[in-house]
């Protein structure tokens, strides 16, 4: 699970956000923006997707006869210097490329809204992005970027030819590291949570997930702008992973989380994030351990589940993504029901080879209610997912 959401409406309407010591945070300064931006011209509230594109006019032309739906930011004449290192290398990280600062994450988030603009309003497309991207984690090779596929990666042949053309042409620049390093922040404009502005981009975020953030932070309180840039770096990742094509204020169906009776018995959750984790600090585990841990996570799937006790109960609520599905009940499945007390599990049911694992779960039954985190609300799925727990599966089919 992972989560990102959007806000409409006026700073004047946002409501103030409180630390998790009930206190206001008026007076709020996020660090200043550290250099001056080429920002889209359209308005926050006539984008449905919170994707925030200039005039196709001045787009450079893309493959295909799909029309552009972003414009290319304006470039410093140092990010304007052609790369000098082999052609062969252009779909590895860069050396100088720190895999995990923040100035990296920033990059790689603005790349990727960068994608999504070429997509545009294309739904179906947004949602196969998001679902590459997060498998991404599980599939991706040694020296490739840990969150943005290389060029020749076999994930974007998910995407139709155009669509999928458009978008590595987008990404070129950042396999090729044409960039400034450290030039990339994701960050609170001044005094003002409703908004984060990464790259060239910007995007709306709601309150609850601000309170979120700010009940989970472990470090000094004191460090307001260090808190602000934490919190930015956080929502902007998993802003990376929403389809933007999502009505305003609610995630999609992957960020969504367990309901009860699995919420309100479980004591660790397995695929979880700081905005939807129902557990206390250090007993959920999430796509960005490396940003989030200041957030309380204790790390990512599957390496937590050698770190938490056997006496513990465990939600088990994967994205519903290719390679989480067959690496969760392919290959994972006896290991995570044996390693614990018990387990609480949701699962699609697809025509795909780990569907006979299904017929395990003993007692299972289909659920359609889940909790949008984001929303604040109970969400209601077209597709019924089927809902176990135990502590013991049936024995495989021979």
């Amino acid at each position: 699970e992972a989560m990102q959401g959007s806000a409409n409406g006026t700073d004047a309407e946002q409501p103030q956000a409180k630390g998790a010591n009930g206190k206001g945070t008026e007076g709020f300064s996020p660090p200043a923006r550290r250099r001056q931006r080429n920002w889209s011209s359209i308005s926050m509230g006539s984008d449905i997707a919170g994707v925030f594109v200039g005039s196709a006019e001045d787009a450079p032309e893309l493959s295909g006869t799909e029309p552009a739906t972003g414009e290319m930011p304006e470039q410093s004449p140092r990010e304007e210097q052609e790369d000098s290192r082999p052609s062969t290398m252009r779909s590895k990280v860069p050396a100088y490329f720190d895999t995990y600062n923040a100035a990296a994450d920033a990059a790689r988030v603005s790349a990727i809204l960068d994608a999504r603009q070429v997509i545009g309003a294309a739904s179906n497309y947004q949602e196969i992005l998001s679902h590459l991207l997060l498998d991404h984690d599980l599939l991706r090779e040694d020296g490739e970027d840990p969150m943005v596929p290389s060029l020749n990666s076999a994930l974007w042949q998910r995407l139709p030819e155009i669509p999928r053309r458009n978008v590595l042409q987008r990404l070129t620049a950042f396999h090729d590291g044409r960039f400034v390093p450290g030039s990339y922040v994701a960050e609170f404009p001044s005094g003002n949570w409703s908004e984060i502005f990464v790259g060239r981009h910007r995007f709306p975020v709601v309150h609850c997930d601000i309170q979120a953030l700010l009940k989970r932070y472990t470090l000094a309180e004191d460090n307001v702008a260090s808190r602000a840039s934490a919190m930015a770096r956080v929502l902007s990742l998993y802003r990376a992973l929403e389809n933007p094509v999502v009505p305003a204020g609610q995630r999609s169906s992957h960020q969504l989380c367990a309901a009860s009776p699995a919420a309100d018995e479980a004591e660790y959750e397995l695929f979880a994030s700081p905005f939807n984790a129902k557990v206390d600090n250090g007993k959920f585990a999430s796509r960005f351990p490396h940003a989030e841990e200041v957030f309380g996570s204790a790390g990512a799937y599957p390496s937590v589940l050698d770190k938490w006790p056997s006496t513990a109960v465990v939600s088990v609520n994967p994205p519903f993504s290719d390679a989480y599905l067959e690496d969760v009940f392919g290959k994972q499945l006896d290991r995570i029901v044996s390693s614990f007390k018990k387990v609480h599990i949701f699962a699609p049911v697809r025509d795909a080879p780990w569907r006979p694992q299904l017929r395990r779960l003993d007692g299972a039954r289909f659920v359609q209610h889940f909790w949008d985190a984001t929303a604040m609300r109970d969400r209601h799925l077209e597709q019924p997912v089927l809902y176990w727990q135990g502590s013991q599966l049936a024995a495989a089919e021979s």
